[in-house]
């Protein structure tokens, strides 16, 4: 746990679109990649609540 709550305190307020228009991603593909993120991060969750880490 402490590793995901490290990583969500450095980088919960950074814009992702920002990152990712500096890498060189369109507005398209960064719509896309956020939105498999917040899947990913939603599968995780509720993987962690049924494991009781959450």
């Amino acid at each position: 746990m402490l590793l995901i709550d490290d990583l969500t305190n450095k980088y919960f307020n950074t814009d992702l679109g920002a990152i990712l228009t500096q890498l060189g991603f369109d507005d398209a593909k960064i719509t896309e990649i956020k939105m498999m993120l917040a899947c990913l991060m939603a599968a995780i969750l509720l993987t962690m609540k049924d494991m009781k880490l959450a």
